[in-house]
């Protein structure tokens, strides 16, 4: 039986994105509530890997806020998203 490049392909990503997403997807929910008024606009998740959230903030002022409060953050996310297993915060200024 002949199986189609294009399908395999297919299967592969949605075997590795589906489980990335499901631990992601809370963590965007949570992640504009969680953040102070003043870094909501300004920050996005980029990222989690191995308990690794990467946020990219849009200054560099932005970023050393975000940096002075990631530990707050990440004790409030392990509480609120305990199965996504967040525990640092990068920082990386975007543009």
């Amino acid at each position: 039986m002949a199986v189609r490049l294009g399908d395999s392909v297919m299967q592969l990503m949605e075997l590795s994105v589906q489980p990335r997403y499901a631990k992601l997807a809370p963590v965007l929910e949570e992640w504009a509530d969680l953040l102070p008024p003043e870094l909501a606009g300004n920050c996005r998740i980029v990222d989690l890997m191995n308990g690794e959230l990467t946020v990219a903030a849009a200054s560099s002022a932005y970023a050393y806020e975000l940096r002075l409060c990631s530990a707050d953050l990440v004790d409030r996310m392990q509480q609120r998203c305990p199965h996504a297993k967040v525990r640092t915060i990068k920082v990386v200024v975007d543009g």
